[in-house]
Formats: structure tokens, sequence, C-alpha cells
């Protein structure tokens, strides 16, 4: 199997729409509370925590017999690791009421 060319013949999900950092608003422009726009924020740098370990173990897969199963383990350790993270992140912004499409 060769390295995969895009995010879709990995099968990872493709996003509806990105939104580059430079479009989303300061906090003081944003309308939100600093507890929902600082949640948001953290949950966004915990799933690309997750995303980037597993894109990792995606990538190198051609070379899986020269990096040995150790690397892909840590790998995969990482993005579990992060995993209870996001979902508290999430948890305490959903339960501000503030759904993912404020910004």
């Amino acid at each position: 199997m060769g390295p995969a060319s895009s995010l879709a013949e990995m099968g990872a999900p493709i996003p509806r729409f990105e939104v580059s950092p430079n479009d989303i608003p300061p906090l003081k422009e944003s309308g939100l509370p600093l507890n929902a726009y600082m949640l948001h924020n953290l949950a966004r740098v915990e799933l690309n925590a997750i995303d980037l370990a597993w894109d990792t173990v995606g990538w190198f897969r051609p070379i899986f017999e020269i990096l040995g199963e150790g690397f892909f383990t840590d790998f995969a350790r990482i993005a579990d690791d992060e995993s209870p993270n996001l979902v508290a992140a999430l948890r305490g912004y959903w339960s501000l009421d503030s759904g993912q499409g404020n910004f």
C-alpha cells in the first residue's frame, strides 16, 4: 500500500468548511463570554492534537517495518490521551449553550 494522497483516501472525514484563523473574530468582537470563547479554542486545540496523532499513523504506515510498532502505538496513545480533554472542553462549551457555529 502506498501513501494516501488525500484525506478521503485515508478514510478521514472531510470537513464541510474550514475557517481561516484570520477570519475568527477576536474575543471583543465575538459577542461570546470569555469562558465560551476559551473553551471553543481549547476544544479546537485538543481536536487538532488528536487529528495530528492519527494523521501521523496514516502517513507513516508505508514505512511501518522501519519505524516499528512502538512508533504507531505511541501516536495512538497520544490520541487516546487527548480524547478526554476534548470531551471535557466540548461538554463545558455545550453546557454554556454555545453551539459550534457561534463564531
